[in-house]
């Protein structure tokens, strides 16, 4: 729907129809006064042809508006071409423009009619269709009307989809007026209109496949440029690039809304929306997730019907069903796992399901029973009371858990680090997992953290000094969390973070599903209890009837998105090597899960040396550690007395045009990569740089990540590739972007079958009938892969400034191809050429990557023998007395400083930073920010820090954010340095 509602619009909307029905003439011919409303009957030669009426080839009949011989597009030529009754864009809900060729659409009740065509009151405000003010267009897909500036006159507000789904891209060039103060979200935005008629919890969240770019996500009220938020959130776990929000509303309009984390934050996202019924609606039990996350439909004492109401280890009363024991909630309550359990039944005292918090036996003959006695009891549904623990041992419920371990005793060693520090222990009860991340954060000192067994003894599963657990697959269980000091004096407060992903058919009716510390795997949803998705292989059912339920039980399952559970196992020729019931490698470890090597029960080899699990690699960067693995192999590109861990994963690709390994660790690092037997040569092993291969065939591979030498630590491995075209880019990998299509193709087709197929920015068709097709030429198309055409060119707000029409650099020379500085139509800048979008510095602060940037200039201070990928900024100053800029904790950075134009001498180059510049003038300039030679490349920060002359204007992005500042003896009065 158009943002902007024009009058003209709605007149034409609404007269449509009588603009198509036939105006027959009023009497005869002679002197052209017959019919002198009809083109093709008023006596004239309209078109200049030399023919007149009837006798025009253009003229298909007397009542034929138009004499002209051009054929018009059907959503143009004032033809009912699909026999609907509507004529024509805007009428015809088929015409998204009056340029498309075809009015086909399957109102108004098939499933793609759009709102505004479907004759329903869609909104509830008492109007229909075109009366609905909501409706520009018959196309338009809902009938809310929406104010485009209620978030700021610059900022895009658009109305959120009637399926809660929308997708969209956050643009350096775009606004950065609002965020939110206690979340951040210092970049571009996207606001989206919600409108709820009765009290509503919704959820919001970017954190779902298809999102790239690191977003906050938070919502606002109807005065949604007061820059005060109803709720935040920046990443839905420590791990994820993805904000989720969860609100009660009462009826209303709302606006959710999609920020960059920085001001370098740009890229696609995907918003999903979820609406509910909050505390004390009436809900129905047979719907799943009727009422809002947290909540449960169930009937009160002297309702009539159910309502949502909180957990039952959470809302003050005693719950157990049958008997009531006379203990209400967590953690009093030997039934309650958390404050966010919906039970409180259990079978206490003596029950054989009795937790041992609660058992009235001194199960670790330490003169303590149960809690709250028994110090090492967290709860009273405590499943251990041996934990050698002089303080009580937490739960941890959420995903974060804040503590101190100021003033308490030391209790357990630390494999990784020192000893004689105090330490705090608490109690983790996870479902099955994919994969598990502890993190914390900690204030003023040094930290170790463990992961311990469900006996809380013995050795640890994971230690790691200042850095982060990762497991993965972990079996669903009893665990425990120590956090410690790395010195015999080191204490203080901290914060650990949980974060992880249920595997399908996992549980997800605890306190850290609810919490969100924990979320289903990509493709499924909580259904009830169970983590559930659409395919077979991840939808908690036994669809092949073999005991085996969903990847990675079920031997027929390749991964979650298999909607096929069928095998021949456990004696069939097909059956894979890791459910035959043989011990294939003669290791004593036979099939899934009890041979390490076999990462699921359709694995296909055994001969993996590997005594950890074998991750899985689906995302661009997988993180993890080595610390406390086993030295499982000995790389041809290691030390000779390579003794140090290993952890081993597998990499499923198609037929890729090229593919890139690349790991950032924390020690001495070698990566190898095996073929799909596991066993054998080694494909590629570096010690010092990227895996980087060509052509490669599709199938399963094998990367294995170690040490040098002894050196064990965290790393990052991360993959990236281009995807043959033709080839499906359906996978996890594809679908999460760590591979895509090669340049001018892109992943199209329908969800479970997609391929690279010719982008539309590359297709050579006019796809958005703006007679401009692909990239370079048409302002829609950012790259030859970009798979979306459309545009607001060439007055629209939006419209790049190489497609609108202006010189905007005053010399003479409009657009492109014309403007030398525009490397295509969609370029930000007619004075500046760069293949990546122009952002504007607005804060002291700015950092960014110059990874998979281009080289576009190659600076006089730079390497002779060329700088590496480079990117430009903006920037809008006042007068200035001086400026420094400088770039710390970057790369072998250098940087250049233009006046107004590119094309202008630079007033610096700098090699090593930082420079100052003194009495600059007010005006545009242009920061280009470079490496040194072809190598130096990656993660940068620019600081800028000026100050501002006299009379100079202070009401600038850059002096509103600090990072320039009135002389000294002025201060800002009225918007200058006075």
């Amino acid at each position: 729907m158009s943002l902007v509602r024009l009058a003209s619009l709605r007149f034409l909307f609404l007269a449509a129809a009588a603009l198509a029905l036939p105006t027959l003439g009023c009497g005869g011919g002679g002197g052209g006064g017959g019919g002198d409303d009809v083109a093709c009957n008023n006596g004239l030669d309209d078109d200049a042809d030399g023919l007149i009426d009837l006798a025009d080839p253009g003229c298909e009949s007397a009542t034929d508006t138009d004499e002209s011989n051009v054929v018009k597009p059907q959503c143009s030529d004032n033809i009912d071409n699909d026999g609907d009754g509507k004529t024509d864009f805007p009428a015809d809900p088929g015409c998204l423009n009056s340029n498309q060729n075809d009015e086909t659409d399957d109102c108004p009740d098939g499933p793609n009619c759009p709102e505004c065509s479907n004759g329903k009151d869609d909104d509830e405000d008492g109007k229909i269709d075109a009366d609905d003010p909501g409706c520009s267009t018959a196309r338009d897909t809902t009938e809310e009307e929406f104010n485009s500036t209620a978030c700021g006159p610059r900022v895009t507000v658009k109305p959120m989809p009637s399926s809660g789904k929308v997708s969209g891209t956050l643009d350096l060039a775009a606004s950065h007026l609002i965020s939110a103060g206690d979340c951040g979200g210092l970049g571009s935005e996207i606001a989206y209109q919600v409108t709820v008629t009765e009290p509503t919890v919704i959820v919001a969240s970017t954190a779902v496949a298809g999102t790239v770019v690191d977003t906050v996500v938070y919502v606002r009220g109807a005065d949604c440029s007061n820059n005060s938020e109803l709720v935040c959130n920046n990443d839905a776990s420590p791990t994820s690039k993805g904000s989720t929000v969860q609100a009660s509303l009462d009826p209303g309009v709302y606006f959710v809304i999609v920020d960059g984390n920085t001001n370098s934050s740009a890229g696609n996202f995907n918003l999903e929306v979820t609406y509910y019924k909050g505390h004390g609606q009436t809900c129905d039990p047979q719907v799943t997730n009727d009422c809002a996350p947290g909540f449960f439909c169930r009937m009160l004492p002297g309702q009539t019907g159910p309502t949502c109401q909180p957990p039952r280890c959470g809302d003050g009363a005693d719950d157990d069903s049958g008997t009531l024991d006379g203990k209400t909630d967590y953690p009093l309550d030997p039934g309650c796992d958390s404050l966010l359990d919906d039970t409180e039944d259990d079978d206490c005292p003596s029950g054989p399901n009795c937790p041992a918090c609660s058992n009235t036996m001194d199960d670790d003959t330490d003169g303590a029973t149960d809690y709250p006695m028994d110090p090492s009891c967290g709860a009273a549904s405590g499943t251990s009371e041996s934990c050698t623990s002089t303080e009580p041992v937490g739960a941890i419920s959420g995903g974060t858990t804040a503590g101190t371990t100021a003033g308490a005793t030391s209790d357990r060693d630390p494999s990784c680090g020192s000893t004689g520090s105090p330490d705090r222990l608490y109690q983790l009860t996870v479902p099955q997992l994919e994969s598990l991340s502890i993190s914390a954060n900690a204030s003023g000192f040094e930290y170790v953290l463990e992961l311990l067994n469900s006996s809380c003894g013995g050795s640890a599963l994971a230690c790691t000094d200042a850095g982060t657990i990762s497991r993965s697959n972990v079996t669903a269980g009893t665990y425990f969390v120590s956090v410690d000091g790395y010195f015999d004096t080191s204490s203080g407060p901290f914060t650990l973070q949980v974060s992880g992903v249920i595997a399908a058919g996992g549980r997800c009716d605890g306190g850290l599903y609810a919490s969100g510390a924990l979320t289903c795997a990509t493709g499924s949803a909580c259904n009830g209890t169970i983590c559930k998705g659409s395919k077979q292989c991840n939808d908690g059912d036994n669809n092949d009837t073999d005991t085996f339920t969903d990847y990675p039980n079920d031997p027929g399952c390749d991964s979650p998105q298999d909607d096929s559970e069928a095998d021949d196992c456990p004696s069939g020729p097909n059956c894979p090597v890791c459910s035959n019931g043989a011990d294939d490698d003669d290791d004593t470890f036979t099939d899934y899960p009890n041979d390490p090597s076999c990462g699921a029960a359709s694995g296909m080899s055994e001969g993996c040396a590997a005594s950890e699990p074998i991750g899985v690699l689906t995302q661009p960067t997988t993180s993890a550690t080595t610390t406390g693995a086993t030295n499982d192999v000995a790389p041809t590109c290691g030390s000779s007395s390579n003794s140090a861990g290993d952890m081993t994963f597998s990499l499923d690709v198609p037929r890729m045009k090229s593919l890139n390994i690349s790991t950032n660790a924390s020690f001495d690092a070698v990566t190898v990569m095996l073929d799909s037997s596991c066993t054998g040569s080694e494909i590629a092993c570096e010690d010092f740089s990227d895996i980087a291969l060509g052509a490669t065939p599709a199938g399963r591979y094998y990367v294995i990540v170690d040490g040098w030498s002894s050196g064990t630590g965290t790393f990052d491995l991360t993959v990236s590739g281009q995807i043959v075209a033709g080839q499906s880019c359906e996978s996890a990998l594809a679908q999460s972007g760590a591979l895509t299509c090669t340049a001018g193709f892109a992943c199209s087709g329908m969800p479970g079958s997609r391929t690279c197929q010719v982008a539309a920015c590359h297709d050579g068709l006019n796809n958005d009938g703006d007679a401009k097709a692909d990239y370079p030429n048409d302002p829609g198309c950012d790259s030859p892969s970009d798979n979306d055409e459309t545009d607001d060119c060439p007055s629209g707000p939006n419209c790049p400034a190489c497609g609108n029409g202006l010189d905007d650099d005053t010399d003479g020379l409009f657009d492109y191809p014309f403007d030398d500085a525009c490397l295509s139509a969609a370029s930000r800048s007619e004075s500046c050429s760069s293949s990546e979008p122009i952002a504007t510095l607005t804060m002291g602060v700015t950092t960014g990557t110059t990874l998979n940037a281009s080289n576009d200039m190659d600076p006089s201070c730079g390497s002779s023998s060329g700088s590496g990928p480079d990117l430009l900024y903006q920037l809008d100053l006042p007068k200035l007395d001086s400026l420094e800029i400088d770039t710390p904790n970057s790369f072998d950075t250098i940087f250049q400083l233009f006046p107004g134009s590119c094309g202008a001498a630079a007033l610096t180059c700098t090699d090593f930073p930082p420079a100052t510049l003194n009495n600059l003038a007010a005006g545009t300039y242009y920061l280009n920010l470079d490496g040194w030679s072809s190598s130096s490349l990656g993660a940068f920060e620019i600081d800028i820090a000026g100050v501002i002359a006299s009379g100079g204007r202070c009401d600038g992005d850059l002096a509103l954010s600090g990072a320039l500042t009135c002389k000294t003896g002025t201060t800002c009065t009225a918007g200058t340095c006075q």
